[in-house]
């Protein structure tokens, strides 16, 4: 059998691959950034620490729209661990980090010694505003007891950069719909892409 290359094969795929491009240009990037503060807990705790931040994200952002960066493509974008860290002490929010890493969001879970206890700090950064998306703070006596806590918390943190798209109807069609600040969003029926919360 013959294969005969038809004059607009090349054309159509050169099509194809830049319409993927555009779709993977799309996705809105996310890097889980690890605690900077090391010295009062292990490497271990640390790792499982930013790995049960990653699960969560994986869990509510659909692949198909979100890219979550892997941790050592984040390091490597700051210059290497040693940069990574000198970077953490200088800056005055995480934000300037993702902006750095050139990232959408960027989120980070900040461990501090508070007496016995351990205190669990998680933030999430709109990077383009420097605007915290959402926050969570607790407590627990070990380490073990704040993945749990991350577990079931941080889903809802990465939950409020997740859009939805709603399709709405009327009876009868034709009316306006907006919300809080009055501007027009749509004449029904029509769709609407609203952020998750």
């Amino acid at each position: 059998m013959t294969f005969i290359e038809c004059p607009y094969t090349k054309f159509l795929v050169f099509i194809l691959l830049v319409f993927a491009i555009a779709a993977y240009g799309q996705q809105t990037s996310v890097a889980i950034l690890p605690p900077f503060d090391v010295a009062k807990f292990g490497n271990d705790e640390i790792k499982a620490l930013t790995n049960e931040m990653r699960e969560a994200a994986l869990k509510i952002l659909p692949t198909n729209t979100f890219v979550l960066l892997n941790q050592d493509v984040v390091v490597k974008r700051l210059g290497g661990v040693e940069n990574y860290i000198k970077e953490c002490e200088e800056s005055s929010c995480i934000a300037d980090l993702g902006r750095k890493v050139s990232v959408d969001y960027v989120a980070q879970a900040n461990v501090h010694k508070l007496g016995n206890r351990i205190r669990l700090t998680v933030e999430l950064y709109n990077v383009s505003t420097g605007g915290l998306v959402d926050m969570f703070n607790d407590e627990a006596d070990n380490v073990r007891s704040l993945l749990a806590i991350v577990k079931k918390k941080a889903p809802d943190v990465f939950g409020k950069i997740k859009s939805y798209l709603i399709k709405i109807t009327s009876d009868p069609e034709g009316a306006e719909l907006s919300f809080d600040i009055g501007s027009l969003l749509c004449i029904t029926p029509c769709n609407v892409e609203l952020p998750g919360g």
